[in-house]
């Protein structure tokens, strides 16, 4: 990226050099796109796969005495 701007700083940001170097660079943000999409679906898969916290909580909820902090 900083190449990029130094081409553009020089008056050389539509040259052939300017262009490959953005064309690389959307193509990286594009894998990183692609990564972050993959890393998210993976951490809510995850979350959502563990069925058993929700219950615990629930039934340590219920069992806790009526005035207890955080019982809801």
């Amino acid at each position: 990226m900083a190449q990029l701007a130094d081409l553009a700083a020089r008056g050389e940001g539509d040259s052939p050099q300017a262009r490959a170097v953005a064309h690389q660079l959307q193509e990286t943000l594009k894998d990183l796109k692609g990564k972050m999409q993959e890393a998210m679906t993976q951490e809510v898969s995850d979350i959502f796969s563990d069925t058993t916290t929700p219950i615990k909580l629930l039934a340590v909820a219920a069992t806790a005495p009526l005035d207890a902090s955080n019982r809801d």
